[in-house]
């Protein structure tokens, strides 16, 4: 999940698109590469304030390659039922006293 506000999707509508679409590059690349994208981020890392642990990772890339994508709902995608149903979790949850309609809360700009 990606958010913005209006003023900013309305402004820079066309950054937004084109940096979501390096982040599909940069996802389908790790998929393909895991090690090699493991060895990019280790050698980018930023060690003196936040240092990276191998293992942690490798491990961490597992997990989450296998939540990012299913075969029903692809890398970045989004849908009204989608919304709707993490909108009704939150309300189920008492996270939230009511729901909004999922119209009013995303736009699908990579269409």
């Amino acid at each position: 999940m990606f958010v913005t506000g209006d003023k900013t999707l309305k402004k820079d509508k066309e950054a937004l698109q084109a940096f979501l679409r390096g982040t599909k590059k940069g996802y389908d690349f790790m998929k393909k590469n895991p090690d090699e994208a493991l060895n990019i981020l280790l050698n980018h890392q930023e060690k003196e304030n936040f240092p990276l642990v191998p293992e942690v990772e490798k491990e961490s890339m597992k997990i989450l390659l296998e939540k990012m994508e299913t075969k029903d709902e692809p890398f970045l995608s989004d849908s009204k039922e989608s919304w709707e149903k993490q909108n009704k979790w939150l309300k189920d949850k008492g996270m939230t006293k009511e729901t909004v309609p999922a119209d009013e809360l995303f736009e699908n700009i990579l269409k």
